[in-house]
């Protein structure tokens, strides 16, 4: 069944998504990866809840001194949907690296619970989505699980009612936002770029989660928008019924 009983808020300079007996994210960011014509050294811009320019729907907003970042968030049943825009506002080209659309991040607070230990998750395949890959510190998945357009999480047991499953699912390009007066503005290709989650865990705890575009070095033009991939987030705890959703 799906769980539709999701609270979102906004807490501890992050965003938090709780689902009532089941999962929580707690501390959910975002980032943008890119380095300029001048050095390869990867930059970092880092968007919170520090800053919220709009309420309908949810945009949060971080800046330094070559890019602008709206992250945007929109209640999309039976879950929510990020989806996050990347502005050059320098006067010489930039290359963006990632845009990471949802990370959690444990070493800053972070937490990805399945009220259940990090030993007993298992992930749906990407070939045959109804087999599970079960963790395994003597196997490919002993740092984790890595998939591409979509990451299928749950518990073999939980202290729920029931196992609760995380899908997330990268979906179309998200738009640029209407502060790029430029018209300049292009978005990814829902098949042009590849997007990519990786869930980060060992046999004792959770270390990391991220959704990203995977740019790898795409240039992006002074003036010009970047907008990635929109991620939804549902859960539930039939896993059958989250793939079926569309």
């Amino acid at each position: 069944m799906l769980n539709t009983h999701v609270a979102m808020a906004l807490l501890d300079r992050g965003v938090t998504l709780n689902w009532d007996d089941g999962a929580t994210l707690h501390k959910i960011t975002a980032q943008a990866r890119y380095h300029t014509q001048h050095s390869a050294s990867i930059q970092t811009l880092r968007i919170g809840a520090q800053q919220k320019v709009n309420d309908e729907p949810l945009t949060l907003t971080a800046s330094d001194s070559a890019l602008e970042a709206f992250w945007t968030w929109t209640e999309r049943a039976p879950g929510w949907s990020a989806a996050l825009v990347v502005r050059n506002k320098s006067e010489s080209d930039l290359f963006i690296d990632a845009l990471e659309v949802v990370r959690v991040d444990s070493a800053f607070g972070g937490v990805f619970s399945l009220g259940a230990p990090t030993g007993l998750w298992r992930c749906a395949h990407d070939v045959e989505p109804l087999a599970w890959e079960a963790w395994s510190d003597s196997a490919g998945s002993a740092g984790g699980f890595l998939r591409q357009a979509a990451l299928l999480v749950q518990p073999s047991m939980s202290n729920r009612s029931s196992p609760p499953a995380v899908l997330i699912r990268a979906l179309g390009a998200g738009r640029a936002p209407a502060a790029d007066e430029t018209g300049r503005a292009v978005s990814l290709p829902p098949a042009g770029i590849p997007t990519e989650m990786r869930l980060e865990v060992t046999g004792e705890r959770f270390e990391r989660f991220a959704a990203r575009a995977r740019a790898d070095g795409l240039l992006l033009a002074s003036g010009v928008s970047l907008a990635s991939p929109e991620c939804w987030i549902v859960a539930g705890d039939d896993a059958a019924e989250l793939l079926a959703l569309t």
